[in-house]
């Protein structure tokens, strides 16, 4: 294990953790200065406990900015920062699972603890397993509140752990799988792993498997997943991206539905934005209207409900949708100016007086870069090309 970092996990209370990992002012961005400027400070200091230090400014500091850690002195490992669970998710989270009853969590793979300390927050208690020791040791110093075992989830018999007889029922059980591995398969194909839930640390079929053992179990999975039917979801959107797909063997009260799309902070006034998703559902599709819309990306399962609203979908395979009225929240909305075949676009823009364009080629199988040599004009942000899947011409659209 890291000394510096076991160091101030253990040998110093949470202020005065806080009072050294904090961001001062004045502090040195540039890591091999900031050490330097450190040793300086603290002439006492060995040069692995003033890179520690600086190490967790820094790493603290993204995390804070990006909002997945809580306020505090949290420790944490680089690995482990790429991999918590957003902030606004996790609490997310726990709020459904102690709306819907639950007494206890056991987080079996609890990483740097940013779902237990969710869960703790919301009033459950909370027993941490985590498999590598140095990522328990963090675990056990940023959440005080939880019972933190040092395990391996996969290979424990869990009837004879006595924190879990100490837990009052009823008990959820959370998995979140890491999914970073090596790019190879063991049988020679090349699928990411994220994408692979044989390849998941523990795979997917242990998730399965703790749903045959215990009633309630809750997982989280990439926002491309997903999983059987008989696993209640929810596809969580932050910002521009898809976080994670939430899956619960129970009915949550706090889910509009068996399954949804939720899109955090979908308005202004900071309120969250939810369609139902319905697999056996299908989108209208027509020829398009007065405008195109982009619907946030975790919406792309919810297009027949979106659609239900007052649109359809430029073609059977294309995510983008047409209406005669920009009023359908969850997307971007773009005024159609013309369509023309892509080699008489850059003509057709300047005849227009437009001199730069974003190009929207998500769902080309050509570069973006192609595009842009092709359409010969600067990127800009009032109008948008537009490329759909199976339209024969693009779009010259201006954004709404």
């Amino acid at each position: 294990m890291d000394d510096a970092l076991v160091s101030l996990a253990r040998d110093f209370s949470p202020h005065e953790r806080w009072e050294l990992i904090s961001p001062a002012p004045g502090a040195e961005p540039d890591p091999l200065r900031a050490i330097e400027q450190l040793r300086r400070a603290h002439p006492d200091w060995s040069a692995g406990f003033a890179a520690a230090v600086a190490t967790q400014r820094e790493l603290g500091h993204r995390a804070r900015a990006g909002g997945s850690i809580p306020p505090g002195p949290w420790l944490l490992t680089r690995t482990g920062a790429q991999q918590s669970t957003h902030l606004a998710v996790a609490t997310r989270r726990a709020r459904h699972l102690a709306a819907a009853g639950a007494a206890s969590v056991v987080d079996v793979t609890a990483g740097l603890g940013v779902d237990a300390w969710a869960c703790a927050a919301a009033g459950m208690q909370v027993l941490a397993i985590e498999r590598d020791p140095l990522t328990a040791e963090l675990c056990r110093a940023n959440v005080p509140e939880a019972t933190v075992v040092n395990a391996d989830a996969t290979e424990i018999d869990f009837r004879e752990l006595p924190e879990l007889a100490q837990l009052p029922e009823p008990v959820c059980w959370l998995v979140d799988p890491a999914r970073r591995g090596t790019a190879q398969r063991i049988d020679g194909t090349r699928a990411a792993p994220e994408r692979d839930p044989d390849r998941w640390s523990p795979p997917w079929s242990f998730v399965e498997g703790l749903r045959t053992e215990h009633a309630w179990v809750a997982a989280k999975a990439p926002g491309g997943f997903t999983p059987a039917p008989h696993w209640s979801a929810e596809w969580v959107g932050i910002g521009d991206y898809v976080v994670e797909c939430a899956v619960y063997s129970l009915p949550m009260p706090a889910l509009q539905h068996h399954r949804q799309a939720t899109l955090l902070e979908g308005f202004d006034d900071g309120t969250d934005l939810t369609f139902p998703v319905d697999d056996d559902a299908a989108a209208p599709v027509g020829p398009l209207a007065q405008f195109v819309g982009e619907p946030h990306p975790v919406f792309h399962r919810a297009l027949p409900a979106l659609c239900a609203a007052g649109a359809r979908r430029v073609s059977a395979s294309s995510n983008w949708i047409t209406s005669g009225e920009p009023n359908i929240p969850g997307v971007r909305w773009f005024r159609i100016l013309d369509t023309a075949p892509a080699k008489g676009l850059r003509a057709l823009a300047r005849d227009r007086g437009i001199e730069s364009v974003a190009i929207k080629s998500r769902e080309s199988t050509a570069p973006l870069s192609t595009w842009r040599a092709r359409i010969g004009l600067p990127d800009g942000n009032r109008y948008a090309v537009i490329i759909a899947r199976e339209l024969p011409e693009v779009i010259l659209a201006e954004r709404n």
